[in-house]
């Protein structure tokens, strides 16, 4: 059961490793034992702005991730150039890739914004935020664009948006490497069919107390994880949502 729920594939938030280290360890180790990939997000989302640097390191000693987010903001190709620039300069010495996160108003803008962040040193994947989803209605294009300008770089899409279809075929596209939500796992814990009420392009229920939840995953949880991940195919599913 415990493979099933977790797999391989993994987004940890840094400031909630470092505060529940403890609890994070034999998860950890289940993956890296798997030949696992975690990505080390930088928590901006949830805390307002990018954890310190030592926050990061502490959390990057406890992780032993595969790459790091470089910090962004949402919409803004020249502030998130600015953060990334800045925070690479100083996690450089972690000795840990980099994945950025390409941001902008317009595809143009995306296009540029990638092009400088791929020159930044020790990056070596791309976040796509599903802030697209919500600007043009799919991030095909973006992933698209990417995958021509820079098809060296693998892509990893940053969260389910509330087009859950545009979602899945974006994880299946070539260079595109996971994806990663809570959304199937949020719907089993309220007794919801990812597959009958939450494929047809609604969005998946809120956050809520997810974080705090303890219960066991149920039957309904653990066949919600297994429709989504047959569903992007070669791809993967994180647990953990950003």
């Amino acid at each position: 059961m415990r493979q099933q729920c977790l797999g391989y594939y993994h987004l940890m938030l840094a400031h909630d490793v470092v505060l529940q280290r403890h609890n994070y360890r034999p998860v950890i180790d289940y993956i890296h034992r798997g030949g696992g990939f975690i990505i080390l997000d930088n928590s901006l989302i949830e805390l307002g702005e990018p954890v310190s640097f030592e926050v990061m390191r502490e959390a990057v000693s406890i992780v032993q991730p595969s790459c790091i987010v470089l910090p962004d903001k949402l919409g803004d190709k020249d502030a998130t150039i600015t953060m990334s620039r800045g925070a690479s300069k100083l996690w450089n010495e972690l000795h840990v890739p980099f994945m950025a996160v390409p941001q902008g108003q317009t595809l143009d803008e995306l296009a540029e914004c990638a092009q400088v962040l791929a020159a930044i040193q020790g990056v070596m994947y791309f976040g796509l935020p599903r802030f697209f989803t919500s600007t043009t209605g799919t991030r095909r294009n973006a992933v698209s664009l990417l995958r021509r300008f820079l098809p060296k770089i693998p892509i990893h899409l940053l969260g389910f948006s509330d087009n859950v279809i545009d979602d899945i075929y974006c994880a299946r596209m070539e260079g595109v490497m996971g994806i990663d939500s809570a959304a199937p796992i949020r719907a089993g814990y309220h007794n919801i069919d990812f597959v009958s009420q939450y494929f047809d392009i609604k969005a998946p229920p809120p956050r809520g107390d997810f974080w705090e939840t303890k219960a066991l995953p149920s039957t309904l949880v653990l066949s919600n994880l297994e429709m989504v991940r047959r569903a992007v195919g070669d791809t993967d599913v994180s647990v953990f949502q950003r």
